[in-house]
Order: C-alpha cells, then structure tokens, then sequence
C-alpha cells in the first residue's frame, strides 16, 4: 500500500480536523453545561430571593405591630451614647453613621423609626432617627449619638435616664 505524499497530506489534514472537530464539541459542551448551571443557579437563587424576601416582610409587619404597640406609650429608658470611634462606619441599616446627626440605636425597634427623647433632669428634648443596632450593655436600652447627647446634656455622665416616645 504504497501512498503519495500528497495522500498522506490528506489523511493528515483530515485527522487534525477531526481532533479539532472533537476539542471544538467538548468545548461547546462545557460551555453550555456551565450555562445550564448558572441558569440552575439563578433560578434557586431567585426562589431564594423571593423567599426571603417574604420572610423579610413579615418581620417588617411584625416589627411595625411591635411598634404601634409601643408608640401609645411613654417609658423611662436608660441610656448612654457613642461617637467617635464609631464615626465614617456603616450604621446597621446600611447609612453611614455621623457622631453629628441626630440618631439612635436600638435592639429591636424598626429602622427609620422616629422617637422623642426628653431628660427628665433638664427638661431637654429632641427628635432623633433610629439607624442602628446596639447598645450592648447590659440593662441599657438605648445608644444615641454624640449630638443627641450633647443636645440633651448627658454627654458629660455618659450615661442618663431619658424619656423615650415613639412617634
């Protein structure tokens, strides 16, 4: 079987085609297998979204009863406040905290809330936003930023009995 060289040229051409044919089919293959994944992906992650996204809601609402709760009443809370070393950071409901602005934080009251704070030994009030999570000593019930405290005039005890209404 004696063969031309142009035959064998042939026979040559024809075999690396075929391994390009072949590496060309896996390739493709892997790409649409990764692409089936990421679709498979996305949608678990979308049923995923929406479900927390519904047990987000029903927290909102339950933490919205809680507060209409609450609202109707004026309470005696203790606090203390906090400033600078928690100054430029990213407050819990994702806004950046300012020892300037007039906010609060509170373990369990929902974001945005509005309440009146009063110093019962001054007579001093103000209005701050609820912005964050804390404070984390025991018996304490409330952290208002260095501003309040200040507007308040308990920046200098640390730590005060206030007067809190939730609007």
């Amino acid at each position: 079987m004696n063969r031309s060289k142009l035959e064998w040229l042939i026979i040559l051409i024809a075999v690396i085609l075929l391994f390009c044919a072949l590496a060309i089919g896996i390739y493709m293959g892997v790409q649409y297998g990764e692409k089936s994944a990421d679709r498979r992906c996305q949608k678990i992650m979308s049923a995923k979204t929406a479900e927390l996204k519904e047990i987000q809601s029903r927290l909102d609402r339950a933490m919205e009863q809680i507060a209409e709760g609450i609202s109707r009443q004026t309470r005696n809370v203790l606090a203390s406040w906090y400033g600078l070393p928690f100054h430029g950071r990213r407050a819990a409901d994702t806004s950046i905290f300012s020892r300037f602005d007039l906010t609060v934080a509170h373990k369990t009251l929902p974001f945005g809330s509005v309440v009146y704070l009063e110093n019962p030994k001054n007579g001093k009030w103000c209005f701050a936003k609820l912005t964050d999570r804390g404070p984390y000593w025991e018996k304490r019930e409330l952290d208002v930023s260095e501003e309040v405290a200040t507007i308040l005039d308990m920046k200098a005890d640390g730590v005060a009995v206030l007067r809190m209404r939730i609007l």
